[in-house]
């Protein structure tokens, strides 16, 4: 399939069979990253796919239609926008990481073994392990410690409106 960075996509996951709207920023033999959209039509967040965890692409749907008129209702407002701004070198696994780490923001991360979700702080262990510092969403903080293996991780969400929400209550709560 040709994937065209400027298009809007419908992204399903093998997971469920709900899909993520998104523009795509990046794809190689191993990964895709997107630009993903909430369904008001606002940036939500970069979203990083093994190739393996997509099931499929649809373009050119009546629901985006309607998502992209919604996201050009935002595009003259003063709502935060989302960047992949600050990654050193080749995209990668790896690579994303690294920029979560270094910048201390919180990131949502999913393995393959447990289909778990993980939201929080990002440490390396390392080249073969991340620690994550797991934030409970209902007060903003921490209340576990997680190791996963980077071979393991099959989705990352990082520079998410959301995730940054998340961040500011737990500053906010814990400094």
């Amino acid at each position: 399939m040709i994937i065209d960075k400027n298009k809007l996509y419908e992204v399903y996951s093998i997971s469920d069979d709900s899909f993520t709207v998104g523009k795509f920023i990046y794809r190689d033999d191993s990964i895709y990253v997107f630009k993903a959209f909430d369904e008001l039509g606002r940036e939500a967040g970069i979203y990083t796919f093994k190739k393996d965890m997509v099931r499929s692409f649809l373009s050119d749907t009546e629901y985006l239609k309607k998502m992209e008129v919604c996201i050009r209702y935002w595009e003259d407002k003063n709502i935060q926008k989302v960047a992949m701004d600050g990654i050193d070198g080749e995209i990668s696994v790896e690579n994303i990481l690294d920029y979560i780490t270094s910048s201390k923001v919180i990131a949502t991360i999913m393995t393959y073994s447990d289909e778990d979700i993980y939201t929080g702080f990002v440490s390396r262990e390392g080249n073969s392990f991340v620690n994550i510092e797991c934030i409970d969403m209902s007060n903003a903080g921490i209340f576990a410690q997680k190791e996963i293996e980077i071979e393991n991780i099959c989705f990352i969400e990082f520079n998410s409106v959301e995730n940054d929400v998340l961040l500011y209550a737990y500053n906010q709560l814990n400094n």
